[in-house]
């Protein structure tokens, strides 16, 4: 039986205790500068002998080099591990390599294979592996979503994750834990100076998800906590509309009513 630390979240990625500054990410990420390439001249063909041409590849020959080269990344534990949870985790990593070594063009062990690259603390083979993923499905906003949070709220490369978290929204409206994820980052990244934007997400998340009652009392709770009376309890009695059973709603709005 897998242990429940393995039951990995596919739509959100939760952070681990270890933290790494983003110098241990690699020029090849996106963003970064591609090295020149190298023109050599090509080698005389003795007279006499035939000229034969090398096999064109095709994108699908392509794409499934670069998987495999993705896929069997040396495994680096950079989390502090128990044994038993090390070994676990490198079996997992095993057998799933071997899955997409099987068929590439699957989506589970691609996210699998980033989340115990991410267990164990090798944040750039966890990329790497949603990079990939992004790439054979680019209508999916579940790789550029987990890109995001683990640049914003683990390696603290706020503008790196606003940049991916962004991405993944454009990508699907639909992704209500996409506004939920930016409206946290720009709340508590001084830097990106984006405080006062932290309603318009909301906002616009409930524009695209009318019925996200999570949306709904998020946006309350930031009108509450910023003393905006009247605007949080329009919030948490839609929240109640949708939910009208619910004592927590109910307790928010009285202390509300009560102010």
């Amino acid at each position: 039986m897998r242990k429940p630390i393995f039951l990995l979240a596919v739509f959100v990625v939760l952070g681990v205790s270890a933290w790494y500054g983003q110098n241990t990410l690699r020029s090849y990420f996106v963003g970064a500068e591609k090295p020149e390439p190298t023109i050599t001249e090509e080698p005389a063909v003795p007279e006499g002998e035939p000229i034969t041409e090398a096999p064109v590849k095709l994108p699908e020959d392509i794409l499934r080099e670069r998987a495999f080269a993705v896929a069997h990344r040396p495994i680096y534990v950079n989390a502090k591990l128990s044994p038993s949870v090390e070994k676990s985790a490198r079996d997992k990593i095993t057998e799933v390599v071997n899955m997409i070594q099987d068929n590439y063009d699957y989506d589970s062990p691609w996210l699998e294979l980033a989340g115990y690259r991410k267990l164990i603390g090798d944040y750039e083979g966890a990329i790497q592996a949603w990079l990939f993923l992004s790439e054979i499905r680019p209508n999916s906003f579940v790789p550029l979503h987990n890109i995001g949070e683990l640049y914003a709220f683990t390696l603290r490369n706020h503008f790196k994750g606003e940049q991916y978290l962004l991405g993944s929204r454009e990508v699907s409206q639909s992704n209500t834990q996409g506004y939920l994820a930016l409206a946290n980052l720009y709340g508590s990244a001084k830097e990106l100076g984006k405080q006062d934007q932290v309603d318009d997400i909301l906002i616009g998340g409930l524009a695209a998800n009318p019925t996200d009652t999570l949306l709904m009392t998020t946006l309350a709770a930031y009108y509450r906590d910023k003393g905006e009376r009247d605007l949080a309890l329009s919030y948490y009695r839609r929240a109640l509309e949708l939910f009208p059973d619910s004592a927590s709603l109910k307790q928010e709005i009285a202390a509300l009513e009560a102010r």
